[in-house]
């Protein structure tokens, strides 16, 4: 059975769900999203009367190739405002099936060029391009640290905005994008106006309510939007650094990061 089959099936036999056939890197699966409710015996609500429970749920049907035999996953979570995070979290952990033993076409005394289990994918797909409006905060906020640090030379790099996905979501398991970041430099400064860029930059945008999180013997800081900053800077930083015996300035400035607010672009968010 394929997973279009079993899609098929799954959408018949729940009418009400939603179904869908994806690609994982062992090959198809059909899911099926369809919240469950559940009702929860008074002995266990904080109101000491019956209740009624919402889940979200997610059904991987993964029918395994050559093997006949079909693999479920599941997720559920009553905690719908996290929907996004744990369906994608979710999605990352089917996507390392792996299938052993898989039969091929190769002739026999052929040998495939692949052997042993399926491989993942060596790097994940391109992150799609930044949001307009965010890839012109960054230059914004970008002039507006090159003016703090007042440096006369030349520019390298900052034509181009890249998404990114944030250290935080990185940690949790996330790859898609939920931010952006600006990388520039600026060389062939003198010495003597270079120490001072820093400190100078630093005290600039600490005026402004943004907090220096980081420091490395006064050649590196890592400064953040604080809570006395404008509302409009909420989540935005930039790192900055400097190497006198090079006579470059270098900064990185990255945009908040959108995850809380990234809609669904399918059942797994």
């Amino acid at each position: 059975m394929t997973a279009k089959d079993l899609a098929d099936h799954l959408a018949a036999e729940s009418p009400d769900s939603e179904v869908e056939v994806i690609t994982l890197a062992a090959g198809e699966a059909a899911v099926r999203l369809a919240p469950e409710v559940r009702r929860l015996p008074g002995e266990i609500t904080d109101s000491g009367r019956p209740e009624t429970l919402t889940l979200g749920k997610i059904s991987v049907f993964f029918p395994v190739p050559d093997h006949g035999e079909i693999g479920l996953f599941e997720l559920s979570t009553p905690c719908l405002d996290d929907w996004n995070l744990y369906s994608e979290l979710f999605f990352n952990i089917v996507n390392t099936i792996e299938v052993t033993g898989r039969q091929t076409d190769t002739p026999a005394g052929e040998h495939s060029s692949v052997d042993g289990p399926m491989a993942l994918p060596q790097s994940p797909p391109p992150l799609p391009d930044p949001d307009p409006a965010v890839a012109q905060a960054l230059f914004w906020y970008s002039s507006r640290l090159m003016d703090a640090a007042a440096l006369r030379g030349q520019v390298h790099g900052g034509q181009q905005v890249e998404s990114i996905t944030c250290e935080t979501c990185w940690a949790k398991g996330l790859r898609s994008a939920c931010s952006a970041r600006h990388g520039w430099s600026i060389g062939s400064v003198m010495s003597g106006d270079l120490m001072h860029a820093l400190p100078r930059a630093v005290a600039a945008f600490a005026s402004r309510g943004w907090q220096t999180e980081t420091e490395s013997a006064g050649n590196r800081a890592r400064v953040r939007a604080g809570d006395e900053a404008p509302e409009q800077s909420a989540g935005y930083a930039f790192s900055a650094s400097v190497d006198g015996e090079a006579g470059t300035f270098t900064a990185e400035v990255t945009a908040p990061c959108s995850r809380a607010a990234a809609a669904a672009d399918s059942l797994f968010g």
